[in-house]
């Protein structure tokens, strides 16, 4: 099974949700699934040497501010790599392409990582909202965001 991460990277990048991939993605690879990282970066980083240390794929986007121009990048990726899963994470542009993905048999799956208002407006527009651009699940990674009642039943 192959299984596409999207995520952003810095040189000194410390962040939440890069130690939550870098734990993740090697117990993903040890278990058997091949790993690919889809890194959205003015310049690769710590991220992007982590991961190749690692023997982990790593297909590097550019920063932009277009957001039709970073979409096209992500759905470009996926086209080439056509992963079994895909997973935005908590990279709005690559929500967009997810979308698609979906639409064309690819899985998404996005991840809470926070209470922060800014998860609750994906859950709205990627989960909740509408259904050309939904996600597949969304995983939430503690007990107390599972236990919010912000997901739609339908």
């Amino acid at each position: 099974m192959k299984v596409a991460f999207a995520t952003y990277d810095e040189p000194g990048d410390i962040g939440g949700v890069s130690s939550w991939m870098q734990r993740l993605l090697p117990l993903l690879q040890a278990a058997g699934a091949e790993v690919e990282v889809h890194l959205m970066a003015r310049e690769p980083g710590a991220n992007c040497a982590y991961f190749q240390e690692r023997s982990i794929t790593v297909r590097w986007i550019p920063w932009q501010q277009h957001l039709p121009y970073v979409v096209r990048a992500f759905l470009r990726l996926l086209e080439e790599g056509r992963p079994d899963v895909y997973v935005p994470n908590c990279i709005v542009p690559a929500y967009f392409a997810a979308g698609y993905a979906r639409r064309s048999g690819i899985p998404s799956v996005g991840i809470l990582h926070s209470d922060d208002p800014f998860y609750w407006g994906l859950v709205d527009e990627f989960l909740n909202g509408s259904w050309q651009f939904r996600v597949s699940a969304v995983v939430p990674v503690s007990t107390f965001l599972e236990s919010e009642d912000q997901f739609d039943s339908g």
